[in-house]
Order: structure tokens, then C-alpha cells, then sequence
């Protein structure tokens, strides 16, 4: 056989070697080139190592409304990952809930307004925006949520807590994901919202101190690499305080990189990336080599006025 030939097999069969090895990335958003499918986790919610019932987990239950990237779909089963970089295992498709929104709802300060209501469906709200005696039927609504009447034969489901200090507070509030959006009025919008009913929770759940997210965001564009060192810098100090205090357990980290628009400037490599999840701070080792592989971006973002 030629040599040219020979040299031209080994080539291919390096490449067939190689693509196998080749990471996952989650799936993409229909329609969309750099927006992925997510999902939030219900309560109770566990990943398992195979699509299948009964087997083995691939880590603890979830915390409810963990977000998920979808890599892959198996009849009804979603193979998931905490990240973009990994799938962590399979979850059922009932344990979890579309979320590509990307959004969230945070409740505004209870001052001279009446408390949310949540309605079953979004016929049930609109009608009643529509109706002529729309304050009225409202005003029954509240009474009736507030007087803690079955809500079996009414359009809503649920109502924001009635009293006063427990409503909202700045070391008390609500998020919930926002599922749907629906312009169905001008300047009105009427959102589809998740929520977690106290009254479905498993009693199994872990006994303990409460955990403490620090979730930190890099602009990692370019011109920006002082204040990368900065940050890593920052989450150094972080940790050195929590491992003196003995807090390591009970606090973990996450870190978002983000860029401006791929779509008009590709070279950016990136719009947002998950550096590291919600891991504890005993990940300390990793998550400073993750940090370590951060670097500006080499090319000026469309809509930026920095200059290199």
C-alpha cells in the first residue's frame, strides 16, 4: 500500500478515535443557536445513572426548582446536567418543569396594594380583566382567600400571604420561575409562574443548618482582566474567612461569566458560561482551578466602548 494511503487511514482512524471523546453540550432552544433547554427541578426530584426505574442515583435529591440543562431526551426520561460542561444523570420528565424563560418573579413591597392571586388558568385571569365588574369580583376574590375559604369552586389556586410582616420582606421573599408570557393587554402582561405547594414537600428532607448561595457574575470582556483578578482575589479571601469561622459546609459558590452578543461577534466565544454551580466550599481546589482558566475576551464586544 502507498505510503500516501497509509498516512491517510492513520489519519482517519485518529479522527474516528476522537469524536466519541468529544464533550456533550446540552441541547439548544428550538429555533435558537446559543440559548439552551432548561428545566427546574420539583421537589424530590433525583437524578439517576440510567434512563431506567430503580436505578442506581447519581447523586442526593435535588433542592426544588434546581436548574437543569437538558442533554438528552429518552421517552420520558431527560438526561440533565447542573452545567454546560457535563450531564450529572436522567430524571423523569414529571419531576421536572420546562423553563426557558430564563426569568424570574420577585414580589414588589406590600404598600397599598391588595395580596397576589394566582389563578388556575389563564382563560380564568383574562376573563376577569375583561369583566365589566372586574374591581368587584376582585375585592370577593381577596376576601375569600383571606378568609381562608376552599378555593375548589373559585378561579384562583392560591394567594400571596395576607399579613402584613410576613408578606414580603427584604429577609423574606418569594422567587418563582417564570414558565409563560402573554401580552394579553397593552401594558399588561400576565405571567405563568412556578410555585411549590408546603403542603406536597417530602417529610424526608435533610435536617440540618440552612445553605447560603454566593453567587458571583464576571464581565470577562475585553479590558477586563484586572477585575477578574479581583474577583478570584475576592473568593479567596471568602473562603479563608469561611474555613476559619468552620462555615465551609454551609455555604456554596457560584460564578457566571458573561460576554456581549455571539451573534454579532462570534470571537466572543461566549454570551454567558457557567464557571462553577452551587457546589459547597469543600470544592474549594476545583473551583479556584475553573477561576484560573478565566481570561478576558480578545476582541472588542459590538456595543462596548472599551478599547484594548
Amino acid at each position: 500500500m502507498p505510503r500516501t494511503c497509509i498516512r491517510f487511514f492513520a489519519i482517519l482512524l485518529l479522527l474516528l478515535v476522537a469524536v466519541p471523546a468529544l464533550q456533550a453540550a446540552p441541547l439548544l432552544q428550538e429555533g435558537k443557536k446559543t440559548l439552551y433547554q432548561r428545566v427546574v427541578s420539583h421537589p424530590g426530584a433525583m437524578p439517576l445513572k440510567e434512563a431506567r426505574d430503580g436505578a442506581p442515583a447519581a447523586r442526593e435529591a435535588l433542592v426544588p426548582f434546581t436548574v437543569l440543562y437538558v442533554y438528552a431526551l429518552q421517552d420520558d426520561w431527560l438526561q440533565v446536567g447542573l452545567d454546560t460542561r457535563a450531564p450529572l444523570g436522567w430524571l423523569k420528565k414529571d419531576q421536572a418543569t420546562d423553563w426557558n424563560q430564563s426569568l424570574t418573579l420577585l414580589f414588589t413591597p406590600r404598600t397599598g396594594r391588595d395580596p397576589v392571586l394566582f389563578f388556575k388558568t389563564e382563560k380564568d385571569l383574562k376573563g376577569l380583566c375583561e369583566a365589566a365588574d372586574m374591581e368587584k369580583q376582585l375585592d370577593s376574590l381577596v376576601a375569600a382567600a383571606a378568609g381562608g375559604k376552599d378555593t375548589a369552586g373559585l378561579p384562583i389556586l392560591a394567594s400571596e400571604p395576607a399579613e402584613q410582616k410576613g408578606a414580603v420582606a427584604q429577609k423574606r421573599f418569594y422567587l418563582m420561575p417564570i414558565l409563560g408570557m402573554n401580552r394579553a393587554f397593552e401594558g399588561v402582561n400576565l405571567l405563568q409562574v412556578a410555585s411549590i405547594d408546603p403542603g406536597s414537600s417530602q417529610s424526608g428532607a435533610v435536617a440540618g443548618p440552612p445553605k447560603t448561595g454566593i453567587a458571583l457574575v464576571m464581565d470577562t470582556s475585553i479590558s477586563m482582566k484586572p477585575y477578574i483578578d479581583q474577583s478570584r482575589d475576592i473568593i479567596r479571601q471568602l473562603y479563608d474567612r469561611l474555613e476559619k469561622d468552620k462555615m465551609t459546609d454551609n455555604v456554596g459558590f457560584a460564578v457566571v461569566a458573561f460576554r456581549s452578543s455571539t451573534e454579532k461577534t462570534p470571537k466572543l466565544g461566549y454570551t454567558s458560561q457557567v464557571i462553577s454551580d452551587f457546589a459547597t466550599a469543600k470544592d474549594r481546589k476545583a473551583l479556584e482551578s475553573r477561576l484560573a482558566k478565566v481570561e478576558q475576551a480578545t476582541v472588542s464586544s459590538h456595543d462596548s466602548d472599551r478599547s484594548s
